[in-house]
Formats: structure tokens, sequence, C-alpha cells
């Protein structure tokens, strides 16, 4: 089995991969660290805009995944982790997507950026 963790490219807050990884390594699972980026319009926008806003966020995964494999790598070498980058329209719907398509027994979320 896996958890599946959403990891955010624009929160500094990297506890919640420590968090994670400490459940994994405590119940012997895997991690599928998803970082959720904004989908393109289903339409194309005049200008060729839409290309830009793709790429844009295409290198935003890029990153967050890139970031999330350095602090794991760095904190947690023991743990199985696999980190990937999904374009969507709304972030639980693709963690829900991944959760089923995994088979995931837990899904791990941190809180927002402005929460109490």
């Amino acid at each position: 089995m896996t958890f599946i963790v959403g990891h955010s490219p624009w929160h500094a807050d990297l506890g919640l991969l420590d968090f994670a990884a400490q459940l994994a390594r405590v119940e012997g699972e895997s991690l599928r660290v998803v970082v959720v980026v904004p989908d393109a319009w289903p339409t194309p926008v005049a200008g060729d805009t839409d290309r830009d806003y793709q790429l844009w966020s295409a290198q935003q995964g890029s990153e967050g995944v890139a970031e999330a494999e350095r602090v794991l790598a760095d904190r947690s070498p023991d743990v199985n982790a696999e980190v990937i980058w999904k374009p969507g329209r709304s972030v639980p719907r693709v963690l829900l997507a991944q959760a089923e398509e995994h088979g995931a027994t837990l899904i791990i979320v941190g809180s927002a950026r402005h929460g109490p």
C-alpha cells in the first residue's frame, strides 16, 4: 500500500514531508508525493497565453518535485517515495484520483498558508 501526500510548490513549510515520511516509516508504507499545479483552460486563448501558462505551471510542478525529492533524500533516505506533479483544477480531486488509482490507505495534506 501507499500514502498519498499533497505537496504544494508554493508553501515553504516542509514539515509535511517530514511528517509523512515518519508515518510511512512507522507503518512500513511507501509515499507517493503529488504536487498539484493549475491546469490550463480547456479552450485556447487568443495570443497563445495559454501555452505560456502551461509552461509556467509545468515549471512550478517540476520545481516542486525537485524540492520534495531533495528534502526526502536528505531527511528520509530510508523511505520509499515517488514524487510526481499533476495538473488539475481541484487539488482535492487530483489527490483523491491518485489515491483511488494507487490503492492508497491514507491521504496526507497540510494546512492552508494562512490557516490558524
